[in-house]
């Protein structure tokens, strides 16, 4: 039945129960079929409590039912369940507007009975190791105040001094310079990024992924580990930069993987590649890897694009393929640096936000399993529709993907093949539509989440301004005075970011408003 059929790819594994006073033959998505019998009855009664039991990942599910036992509580935060706040007008106005749970979910570790978010015990443990096990990590550790913090955390406990770290010095996040160069102090070999006449953030130059060059290189800095087997303990790589341009990971192991002891991807603006199966490549927790390949950490802002609250942020650690090795860093030293220093709490408030702790833990309970991959599939087909309706529809503002693949307009392809195949959103090397130089095949490839329109101004064939220019910031502030807001924009581009939060329905009103303008214009 259709019903069954979409109920099952949900992925929300609800149980189905057939009622029906005649035998019938268990219909496919059926949990049983039931005629009254007082033995059945108690069985659906059951598998709907097993349901209502395994429908909250473990942190959220704890804190739900600590807040609803309503103790006294004389410890902080001071507001004490939000009751200070009511002793006046402005705090009453304050404690409605955000409502009552939020302020009862505002606790302290004065209680044991929710465990430690800052040493990683109870049910904060249980709900890193449930959010480990859905990202297909070794371990996972949340993190409160940013991927700036969470990038810090696995610099401190990566790196000392006289340590070589691999740098992308223009797209690395400033979290990176601070972490790795200033406070550890590591020796940096910069690595060359690419941008194209728009000004796009792109990905580092093919040549810098050669082991001669980067030997080279460390002869100009380090001459004495030149020629060591692994003469990086670290490499740092933004797997997906601001404007949309997504690694290979797999190639990048594949090229400097073996000169390296980590390798750091950056994925604050990414983190949902594993989720949809084209930018399977991209995900540094999906690839296979050897007792000869780098460890890999991954930061994550959940914030960004998936759910979260601003600041939620997460670290994804896979090494086990390397554990008893020398260069493992195992889960006592990601705690301690060279300083006797806690390496995670030396970033970590030691006052907790419990709502952003659990909202991490209901992310990883959003994406576990087929919930997460339908979820993110109707979204890229989502920003392919996109798209194609701004291509139908609007003559000065294009998006920023390849015009033409295999000599058919991009447009004129069902979306189900532009979802399923990474060419149709690959930089083709030297290709005229990007811009971009120095990339080499397969290397890089468009964000399907990240709507990118440029708006005429630049010549992308020739790097040369237009005669005739609509500056991106008219149409950002067309779209705010009309209830859409952008991301950002630049001189000629503008930035929309694509999650499941948004949906087919509510398309049309944005992109007609959009596309509207640009036929008028």
């Amino acid at each position: 039945m259709a019903f069954l059929r979409c109920l099952s790819g949900t992925g929300f594994h609800l149980p189905v129960f057939l009622y029906s006073e005649h035998v019938v033959e268990l219909p496919a998505g059926v949990t049983a079929v039931i005629n009254g019998n007082e033995q059945q009855w108690l069985e659906l009664e059951s598998a709907a409590c097993q349901y209502e039991e395994n429908l909250l990942p473990p942190f959220y599910d704890t804190l739900t039912q600590y807040v609803e036992m309503g103790n006294s509580t004389f410890a902080c935060p001071g507001h004490q369940h939000g009751a200070f706040f009511k002793k006046h007008p402005a705090g009453r106005h304050f404690y409605d507007f955000f409502g009552e749970n939020i302020f009862r979910a505002d606790m302290c570790n004065a209680d044991v009975k929710l465990g430690d978010l800052l040493i990683h015990e109870g049910s904060a443990k249980d709900a890193q190791k449930f959010a480990a096990k859905v990202f297909h990590a070794d371990k996972t550790y949340f993190v409160l105040n940013g991927t700036s913090a969470a990038n810090k955390v696995v610099t401190n406990a990566l790196l000392t001094r006289g340590d070589l770290v691999l740098f992308d010095r223009r797209n690395n996040h400033k979290s990176n310079h601070h972490g790795a160069l200033i406070q550890a102090g590591a020796t940096p070999v910069y690595l060359e990024a690419s941008r194209n006449p728009f000004g796009f953030i792109g990905g580092i130059d093919a040549h810098c992924f050669n082991e001669e060059y980067l030997r080279q290189q460390i002869r100009d800095v380090a001459p004495e580990k030149a020629d060591l087997p692994r003469p990086f303990r670290l490499a740092i790589i933004q797997l997906g930069t601001y404007d949309g341009t997504v690694y290979n990971a797999r190639q990048v192991i594949d090229t400097v993987g073996h000169l390296c002891d980590y390798i750091l991807f950056d994925s604050a603006w990414v983190g949902y590649e594993q989720f949809i199966p084209m930018m399977a490549d991209s995900s540094p927790l999906l690839l296979e890897l050897n007792e000869n390949d780098p460890g890999i950490f991954v930061t994550q802002s959940v914030h960004k694009q998936q759910a979260g609250f601003s600041q939620t942020s997460q670290i994804h650690k896979k090494d086990n393929h390397i554990r008893g090795q020398a260069r493992f860093c195992p889960h006592k030293r990601l705690n301690m640096i060279p300083n006797a220093a806690n390496a995670f709490m030396l970033h970590a408030s030691t006052s907790p936000f419990y709502p952003l702790f659990a909202a991490l833990d209901v992310n990883a309970k959003i994406h576990e399993g087929e919930s997460g991959r339908r979820l993110w599939a109707e979204c890229v087909a989502l920003g392919i529709e996109a798209r194609k309706a701004i291509l139908a529809r609007c003559k000065l503002f294009r998006p920023f993907i390849p015009p033409v693949v295999d000599g058919k307009l991009w447009q004129d392809y069902p979306t189900s093949v532009l979802a399923s195949d990474r060419r149709f959103f690959s930089f083709e090397p030297g290709a005229k539509w990007h811009g971009f130089e120095g990339y080499a095949a397969d290397q890089y490839f468009v964000d399907p989440c990240k709507l990118l329109l440029t708006t005429p101004g630049i010549d992308a064939e020739t790097g040369e301004y237009s005669d005739f220019c609509v500056p991106a910031t008219i149409l950002a502030h067309y779209l705010r005075e009309n209830g859409i807001v952008p991301e950002k924009c630049d001189l000629n581009s503008i930035l929309f970011l694509l999650t499941p939060a948004r949906s087919i329905r509510r398309k049309p009103r944005e992109a007609g408003t959009t596309g509207g303008d640009a036929g008028a214009v």
